[in-house]
C-alpha cells in the first residue's frame, strides 16, 4: 500500500524515518559495546517501506548510518573517522537492503493488509480497541 507523496512530504517522511530509526535503535542498546537484544530500527525500517513504499529507503540508510556512527565513536579515535564512516556506511547499506528485501518478500508472498493489521495489533491500537469492546461482547452473550 504505497502512498503518493509530494517531494516535500517525501523529504519530511525520510527525515522522520531516519530519526525514528536512529533513536529507536539505541533505546535497548547497552553501553559500552551498545549490544542490543532486539534492533527496533529494523522493524521501523521494514514498516516504513511496507506502508509508505520503497521511496523511504534513504531514511533507513541515514538512520542506520547515524546510529552506527554514534555507537562507533567510542570504539575508535576521532582521527579514524574515515574508518568509522566506511564501516558505518556498509552496515547502513546492509540495513537498507534488509528492509528493502524484507518488504519486497512480504509484498510478494503475504497479504499486505493482513501484515499491516498485525503491525497495528502489536503496536497497541487494536489491543486497546479489543479491550474496550470486549465487555460489550460479553454482555451480549
Amino acid at each position: 500500500m504505497e502512498h503518493m507523496m509530494s517531494s516535500k512530504r517525501l523529504a519530511l517522511a525520510t527525515v522522520v524515518v531516519a530519526l525514528l530509526y536512529s533513536t529507536s535503535a539505541l533505546l535497548p542498546a547497552v553501553p559500552p559495546g551498545y549490544v542490543a537484544p532486539v534492533w527496533l530500527g529494523a522493524g521501523i525500517g521494514l514498516f516504513a517501506l511496507l506502508h509508505y513504499g520503497n521511496r523511504l529507503w534513504l531514511g533507513v540508510l541515514i538512520g542506520s548510518l547515524l546510529a552506527d556512527i554514534y555507537t562507533s565513536l567510542g570504539a575508535f579515535e576521532v582521527q579514524q573517522f574515515g574508518t568509522i564512516f566506511m564501516l558505518s556506511a556498509s552496515v547502513a547499506v546492509g540495513a537498507t537492503l534488509q528492509a528493502f528485501i524484507g518488504a519486497s518478500l512480504i509484498r510478494r508472498y503475504v497479504d499486505i493488509e493482513a501484515g499491516l493489521l498485525i503491525c497495528q495489533y502489536f503496536s497497541g491500537q487494536k489491543i486497546t480497541q479489543h479491550l474496550i469492546s470486549q465487555p460489550q461482547i460479553e454482555e451480549g452473550l
